[in-house]
């Protein structure tokens, strides 16, 4: 299947670069070239300048694909060895029926980023890729698997831009990038897919961008691993093995997830299976079948089926998936053990400095950061958690050295609203369910700001009232004691 796919891809490349024609181009579509060169001849590319022509080919297929985003239309760019300024862009439309192909000659500019870094430190600890071997994709498994087919709207990684939200599912992306803000493409060409297949998988040029600018481009791909953790001490029987897995899915989901296991069948029965095309293995070559139970089962997730291997693990393998994000300019980090928050969701986060804040608080001593997060695989902002947290942590100022802090959120209603604040290893961090513009100032700047949506709050009006109903009654007692006197 894969070897078919590649021909394919080679083919259909070929065609575009060496032998496209020009049929039967709307205005409309003879116009999509003007989303990347207005003027039909120069493009301005936010990008660093490629290195070499292999570069340039995934990079710019990729950037183009990016300003086009015309659903259906296939987009390729090559550039010339000498300077990679002279380019071509081909435009295909590959839909059903669709005859329209074009090729353009025009010429780039690249506006490079300014030097970043750590983008070049990821950038060197990014796989050395292989389409051949598996082991050399990022892979996604486990509970982050089951994470993102119930947080994405279109899951299959032939699905548009999919393969690039499942890199940010993966646990050695995560850890790689510390959760940051760092977003990737991955122009697929190829991979596997079927309802047939323990796994599933896609590969492609890579693009690695911050800031709205690309940072370079490398042969990257994508690897679902189908596998369930269950502890050690399972029984081994399909039944104790099905029980285990939703226990596992219920406590990180919650009871009423909808999935559902149900026995498969031999695993045995999936091996050499002889097709018409010839013999394929539809078990996972990452997996040795000796360290499963010899079986698969079925996870129907969000009505749709998939085959799974369900495995004994370690204490590391069982251990849930936990959202992090970082963003890379203010360093502030955000971490939750939520189930319902997209591990691929990006963090953004602006500093802000208004008249508003000064007002309400009295005080332009602050530091405010108004803090959004967004999934691609959800297409929307998160802004708030029904049950649970979010832990946020900023950076400690060091001009607040020894001061007792404070977060504030100015509500809809223009009222400050309070969080406690904890300083820990550098960061003053704070929970909340929700995300807006927190302020970070000195207690001491706010001590006359009244919250009575705080616990604090609250005790202290019930420990002056408690005050004044025990001087009332004293007062009471002595003008009493004073008349018996008299």
């Amino acid at each position: 299947m894969k070897k078919v796919i590649k021909v394919f891809s080679f083919m259909l490349m070929t065609f575009l670069f060496f032998g496209v024609i020009n049929v039967n181009a709307t205005e409309y579509e003879d116009n999509l070239i003007k989303r990347i060169a207005p003027d039909g001849e120069n493009a301005i590319l936010k990008t660093v300048k490629p290195t070499s022509r292999d570069e340039s080919d995934m990079m710019l297929t990729s950037l183009f694909d990016k300003l086009i985003s015309e659903p259906g239309y296939l987009v390729s760019g090559y550039c010339e060895e000498e300077d990679l300024t002279n380019c071509t862009v081909s435009i295909s439309d590959v839909r059903e029926g669709g005859t329209f192909s074009q090729t353009y000659n025009i010429r780039v500019t690249y506006d490079e980023p300014s030097n970043l870094s750590v983008i070049d430190d990821y950038k060197s600890k990014i796989k050395t890729f292989n389409s051949n071997d598996l082991s050399t994709y990022y892979h996604v498994e486990d509970l982050g698997l089951i994470n993102y087919y119930m947080t994405s709207v279109k899951s299959e990684l032939w699905n548009p831009s999919a393969g690039a939200r499942a890199l940010k599912y993966s646990n050695e992306i995560i850890k790689l990038t510390n959760g940051s803000n760092i977003s990737f493409s991955l122009d697929v060409r190829a991979g596997d897919q079927a309802p047939v297949y323990m796994h599933e998988s896609a590969f492609g040029g890579m693009n690695i961008y911050y800031n709205d600018y690309c940072y370079g481009s490398t042969e990257q791909g994508v690897h679902f691993r189908r596998v369930l953790y269950i502890p050690e001490n399972i029984e081994d029987t399909t039944e104790a093995y099905m029980v285990a897995a939703k226990a596992r899915i219920d406590e990180y989901l919650g009871a009423d997830n909808g999935i559902t296991i149900t026995y498969g069948g031999l695993l045995s029965t999936l091996v050499e299976v002889t097709e018409e095309y010839g013999t394929f293995y539809y078990t996972d070559s990452t997996v040795n079948n000796e360290d499963t139970d010899g079986n698969y089962y079925i996870f129907t997730i969000k009505g749709k089926e998939y085959r799974f291997y369900i495995m004994k693990g370690t204490a590391e393998q069982l251990t849930p998936p936990e959202y992090l994000g970082s963003e890379l300019a203010t360093n502030v980090r955000i971490t939750s053990n939520n189930s319902s928050v997209p591990l691929d969701t990006s963090l953004t986060v602006k500093t802000v400095v208004n008249d508003g804040i000064k007002n309400a608080l009295g005080t332009n001593d602050y530091k405010a950061f108004d803090i959004r997060l967004y999934s691609n695989g959800k297409g929307a902002f998160i802004e708030t958690l029904d049950n649970g947290k979010f832990l946020v942590k900023i950076p400690f100022p060091i001009e607040y050295e020894g001061k007792k802090l404070v977060i504030y959120y100015i509500n809809s209603n223009n009222e400050t609203v309070k969080h406690d604040v904890t300083i820990e290893n550098g960061f003053a961090s704070f929970e909340t369910n929700h995300f807006s513009t927190y302020i970070l100032t000195p207690l001491s700047n706010v001590a006359g700001i009244e919250n009575p949506q705080t616990g604090d709050s609250l005790l202290l009006y019930v420990a002056l009232g408690t005050m004044s109903l025990i001087g009332l009654v004293g007062c009471r007692l002595f003008i009493n004691k004073k008349k018996a006197f008299n």
